[in-house]
């Protein structure tokens, strides 16, 4: 159940340039806008769903929400305080709160360093637990994510890429963070594992009370585990809304395809259906098109697409979507794509 009142992050315009400027040794200069004006907010105990194409920039979203990256502009608030503006000692302090679960479980753990002492390395360094409370702390950490109290002795290697990132969540958990940034978790584990890794997260979120940013490219599993989702491309937010809703009746030309890209089970519905494809390439972040991103790929782009950006428009309670001919794709839905891994999840 989400929380009422005010959201706990809020992100405004946030913008995240990699760039180098003209030097003695490079006589070119360079921009990659990876993030470039993205809004969003998440309420208490609510998981948002962050999806879209690989290198459209929202993992790079992901690591400034947990204070990773510097923003080039834009401001992030959690808990009402703008991150970019606390010294370092409460930045230090307000970390405790907001953690990070990393896409590769078995290089976010350092392979010279026993699980036990993994997962118990932040307590001492927040200075939350030592001795036997530190011990008794990480054996609790290690049955809430269904683990043996043996793991406490072993190496990381010595466990499958599922029970890695076990051991990479209990890390988070030991801080009792009130928000977790869950950068692509489950993208490097089996299949079979996956729905594990999702169920679990689900469960802890409901014991706990976490909150969640949850960032997947795979929209049956942002489906069965978020609230609400927000759909990225280029840099950009270009759809937001509750989950069931969003996917049910995709807006956005890039959100209708994206959900319509996905492989259904049956081979006869397959061979028979009518969806849309995306065409081309995406455009390099170093020069993006001008007006909409999307434009070069969007068969409903007219002239305006080109000159003018579209802002994200509200359309309807908790909604909203950054297109100028959104109603015309309104009239025009695609079926509901994002059931293909529901009843293994």
């Amino acid at each position: 159940m989400t929380g009422a009142g005010e959201p706990l992050l809020q992100v405004r315009d946030l913008r995240v340039h990699f760039g180098q400027r003209r030097s003695l040794f490079s006589r070119s200069a360079w921009s990659v806008r990876a993030v470039d004006g993205v809004s969003l907010e998440i309420r208490r105990g609510e998981t948002l769903g962050l999806v879209g194409e690989s290198g459209c920039g929202k993992s790079t979203v992901g690591r400034a929400v947990a204070h990773l990256l510097k923003p080039s502009s834009g401001t992030i608030r959690f808990r009402g305080e703008d991150l970019g503006s606390l010294d370092r000692t409460r930045r230090r302090s307000l970390r405790r709160d907001l953690q990070i679960i990393f896409q590769d479980p078995y290089s976010s753990l350092d392979p010279r360093m026993r699980i036990g002492a993994a997962i118990r390395e932040p307590l001492t360094i927040h200075g939350i637990a030592r001795g036997e409370a530190a011990r008794l702390r990480v054996l609790e950490l290690l049955d809430s994510v269904g683990l043996p109290a043996s793991a406490v002795d072993r190496y990381p290697h010595e466990f499958s890429g599922g029970q890695r990132q076990r051991i990479a969540i209990a890390r988070a958990l030991a801080l009792e963070p009130e928000l977790i940034v869950c950068d692509e978790p489950i993208s490097a584990l089996d299949v079979s594992v996956q729905a594990q890794i999702v169920n679990l997260l689900g469960e802890l979120q409901e014991r706990r009370q976490l909150t969640y940013l949850f960032i997947a490219h795979d929209l049956a599993v942002v489906r069965h585990i978020s609230h609400r989702i927000a759909v990225m491309y280029l840099g950009r937010i270009v759809e937001t809304g509750p989950s069931e809703i969003l996917c049910g009746e995709p807006l956005h030309p890039y959100t209708k395809a994206l959900f319509g890209a996905v492989p259904r089970a049956n081979p006869k519905v397959e061979r028979n259906s009518d969806r849309p494809v995306i065409q081309g390439e995406i455009p390099s972040p170093l020069n993006p098109p001008g007006g909409c991103h999307f434009h070069t790929r969007c068969p409903y782009a007219r002239d305006i697409c080109r000159t003018r950006d579209p802002s994200l428009e509200s359309v309807g309670t908790d909604r909203g979507v950054a297109c100028h001919f959104w109603k015309e794709i309104k009239a025009n839905p695609v079926p509901n794509a994002c059931n293909r891994t529901e009843a293994a999840l």
